[in-house]
């Protein structure tokens, strides 16, 4: 091989080299299986919703979902169904790799009187009003109050208290105070009726 080709073979591979380096991949992806918490076996139908971004799937027959093109930051994966109590999960994304966002779902207790209708409110960077239900599974009236608000000044919540007639449902409402959001926020508060209480996650980004 004479030095000329050598040369020009040097250049090729410097610029193949180079051209491998800058195509870096800089997303990831989520792949997950939602189960049953009583029994390990696959749910379909579960809606399984990302945030930040809001995206959604819903699981096929071996319970199993995918988001891919995500960019590598941390995220919170959230899974609901009808009669299964709602789950959250925070899966850190890896640019280049799949992230394990495996989740059970636990079955609402055929007993249960107080229900809520959702397990998170998830504000984001732009919702500033959000509402929840609150289901009376019974089949008598019962009152209802929420606590665990005390010292919070960055969200409002009307009303705080009041009654529902057997198998109706009651919306409440959240607004937030984004002036005094200067951090990403999270709170639990608590719904209390007839004996059962049950924890709602409230979150907001800056």
């Amino acid at each position: 091989m004479n030095k000329v080709r050598l040369f020009y073979m040097l250049i090729s591979i410097a610029v193949i080299t180079s051209c491998t380096k800058d195509e870096t991949v800089l997303t990831g992806s989520i792949i997950g299986k939602v189960t049953d918490a009583s029994n390990s076996e696959p749910i379909k139908g579960a809606t399984i919703s990302v945030f930040p971004g809001g995206l959604s799937k819903t699981t096929g027959s071996d319970g199993y979902f995918e988001f891919i093109n995500l960019d590598a930051i941390q995220y919170e994966i959230q899974a609901s169904k009808n009669n299964y109590i709602t789950n959250n999960k925070i899966v850190n994304v890896v640019a280049g790799n799949n992230s394990v966002g495996d989740i059970q779902l636990t079955p609402v207790k055929s007993d249960a009187k107080l229900e809520l209708s959702v397990n998170t409110l998830n504000f984001g960077k732009t919702n500033n009003s959000m509402s929840f239900d609150i289901i009376n599974n019974g089949n008598a009236v019962f009152s209802w109050n929420i606590s665990g608000i005390d010292g919070i000044d960055w969200f409002k919540i009307s009303p705080l208290n009041g009654t529902i007639e057997p198998e109706k449902k009651y919306a409440v409402k959240v607004d937030l105070i984004r002036d005094n959001i200067l951090q990403n926020k999270e709170a639990i508060v608590i719904i209390t009726a007839d004996k059962e209480s049950v924890a709602l996650k409230i979150t907001a980004e800056k």
